[in-house]
């Protein structure tokens, strides 16, 4: 969330997911990487994009307990709960929308290393096994992703 990726910035939210907002965040998305994105936010904005009603008839906007085919989807897009997005809140960066395949590298050494201490526990007959392994990530294309940022 720290990276460079560009998005959509709500200006009347008071810190809340906004269904205007959202689709102004989905359409700032280029078409190449819109076919393919994926919504992502915490499990608390799940409950939020699920309150949001229509203001004449009063029904609820999105009703994935109803559907019947498929995967639930905001706006036609699949969403992944993530427990590390922040919550929402005046300029929480809480939804993110984007082809992360593209957008969106995860360096994973395959091999884990593996440290047995046969010294530091030696008085009480126990060998000590130490395992390490190395995983880490960046956006490499910020194009592929943008940040819906929640504004009061």
């Amino acid at each position: 969330m720290n990276s460079a990726i560009t998005g959509f910035t709500g200006v009347t939210t008071k810190g809340k997911v906004v269904a205007d907002d959202m689709l102004d965040t989905l359409y700032a998305l280029n078409d190449r990487y819109a076919r393919s994105a994926t919504w992502l936010w915490k499990r608390s904005t799940t409950l939020a994009i699920a309150k949001l009603k229509n203001t004449t008839t009063g029904d609820y906007l999105w009703q994935p307990g109803f559907q019947t085919q498929g995967q639930p989807n905001v706006l036609g897009r699949p969403y992944v709960e993530c427990k590390d997005m922040p919550a929402e809140g005046d300029g929480a960066k809480a939804v993110a929308i984007g082809d992360f395949r593209s957008g969106y590298l995860i360096v994973d050494r395959l091999e884990v290393e593996i440290m047995v201490d046969p010294y530091t526990s030696k008085s009480t007959g126990c060998v000590e096994i130490s395992a390490r392994k190395r995983v880490g990530g960046q956006v490499v294309l910020p194009e592929a992703i943008k940040i819906y940022t929640l504004k009061a």
